[in-house]
């Protein structure tokens, strides 16, 4: 199974939506284990959408609610996860994304769901502006000259200030947040390279980004300021 999934996945990143589908139209998908699980559904719906259209594919997603109806809390976060994904209203969207991050932050069996639904809760607020407050870590032992990060309003780490999420979110890319947010999550670099289909040299020179912007130093205050009250 195993197999079939990691041949999805590669004709996937080529843009073979057609094979990935026939890739997976061999499995029993619902029967699928958990980690299979979290990396299969997406790949499914987002082939089926571009093939098929999203008619097809929100009608695949609700087959699947079905099927998967029995198989526990897990199952059931990353099917929101992926409800919450194609929810156009951020105010219909976060409620949702939400209440499937408390169950994913609590296993470390679905990272992928784990990924895309911190990133949904963030850009949900970002879109919706209601923007929570986030308070930075004080480890930094060295002062630095003032970072882009600290001219938008963030304070750099040492002074332990409580700052908008969205002014954070001000300072990074859409890929930057990507990196950021799997980084946080104990992602390495190549694995991160795969899920975002980029090379571990492009992985890196966008965390580095990401820490000048926000002036921290390691991954550690990274998950602090992004992920702390999520």
């Amino acid at each position: 199974m195993s197999e079939l999934v990691a041949s999805a996945e590669a004709t996937f990143a080529v843009g073979d939506y057609d094979a990935t589908l026939d890739q997976l139209g061999r499995l029993e998908v619902a029967a699928l284990p958990i980690q299979l699980l979290d990396r299969a559904i997406p790949l499914l719906l987002k082939s089926a959408a571009v093939e098929r259209g999203d008619t097809h594919a929100r009608n695949l997603l609700a087959e699947l609610e079905r099927a998967l109806r029995c198989r526990g809390p897990v199952v059931a976060a990353i099917l929101t996860s992926l409800v919450a994904e194609a929810c156009e209203d951020p105010q219909l969207r976060e409620p949702l994304a939400r209440d499937a991050l408390t169950v994913l932050r609590r296993t470390d069996e679905a990272p992928i769901a784990l990924h895309r639904t911190l990133t949904l809760v963030i850009d949900s607020r970002a879109d919706g502006g209601n923007g929570r407050d986030v308070r930075l870590p004080a480890e930094a032992e060295n002062h630095d000259p003032p970072t882009r990060a600290a001219r938008a309003g963030i304070a750099a780490p040492q002074e332990a200030a409580t700052v908008s999420l969205d002014s954070v979110l001000a300072v990074l890319t859409g890929r930057e947040r990507e990196v950021a947010l799997a980084a946080t999550q104990g992602a390495s670099n190549r694995m991160i390279a795969q899920n975002c289909y980029t090379s571990v040299r492009t992985v890196e020179t966008q965390l580095s980004s990401v820490y000048r912007k926000l002036g921290i130093r390691s991954r550690h205050q990274l998950a602090a300021l992004l992920a702390k009250d999520m």
